[in-house]
């Protein structure tokens, strides 16, 4: 099973950016909208007289979260081209419940974190690995992103 650097990217680097910026164009319109009152439009200003503020700190705390479950921006700082290979046993598996989800031929791939040579590596899989493996992987150095996992035999 391998998969492409561009897909992590999109996932771990990419989505999370994205969100975090929208999160802050709603607090600093939030925070506008509490300081010049008289640009928030007219019904909203009636019904709530810190919504602005409210709105804001809303979108701060939900884009933060987001953004430290779901991002992986280590990634940033490897090249596709500096994999590395490496060979062991399985000796841990755990599901990683905040990340985004990705595809992997049709099918939901889980992010999780594998344990191989006492080294903690992050992988999407589709569940075909198991603790006691031997398996051949990819990774990327610094951000410890596996690109390629194969059963050895």
């Amino acid at each position: 099973m391998s998969f492409d650097y561009n897909e992590y990217y999109h996932a771990l680097v990419l989505s999370p950016a994205i969100f975090l910026a929208f999160g802050l164009v709603i607090t600093v319109l939030g925070v506008i909208f509490q300081i010049k009152p008289q640009l928030m439009p007219q019904k909203i200003k009636e019904q709530f007289k810190y919504a602005g503020l409210l709105i804001s700190l809303l979108a701060l705390l939900i884009s933060l979260f987001v953004v430290t479950t779901t991002s992986h921006f280590s990634l940033i700082h490897d090249k596709e081209e500096q994999v590395i290979e490496t060979n062991g046993i399985i000796t841990k598996m755990y599901l990683d419940r905040y990340h985004m989800k990705m595809y992997y031929e049709n099918e939901f791939a889980n992010p999780m974190y594998i344990v191989i040579n006492d080294k903690t590596y992050y992988i999407m899989t589709i569940g075909d690995f198991e603790v006691g493996d031997e398996v051949t992987i990819d990774y990327l150095p610094k951000s410890m992103i596996i690109m390629k996992i194969e059963t050895s035999e």
